[in-house]
């Protein structure tokens, strides 16, 4: 008899742990952070411009794979933090 996961008995948290991650799933999408200088061109000022690159998508289980690309974020500094669920 299997047993039925239901919303009462998930559990969500925030991790920076790859052993907490792996065979997980991400509750939201997963996007990587970065900002990069640009020059304003009509005052000719520089300005610092947010960036953002969508890594995976909310309800992907993280395989060895993924955990691989978000360890690698996470050593560039993109990624801090990931919030996993057990569904």
């Amino acid at each position: 008899m299997k047993l039925v996961e239901t919303k009462k008995s998930e559990v969500r948290y925030r991790t920076s742990d790859p052993k907490r991650m792996l065979n997980r799933y991400l509750t939201d999408d997963l996007c990587r952070t970065w900002t990069e200088p640009c020059i304003d061109k009509e005052t000719g000022h520089g300005i610092s411009v947010e960036r953002k690159e969508k890594i995976a998508y909310r309800g992907e289980r993280i395989t060895q794979e993924l955990l691989q690309r978000i360890r690698f974020f996470q050593a560039e500094g993109g990624i801090k933090e990931v919030e996993v669920s057990n569904q």
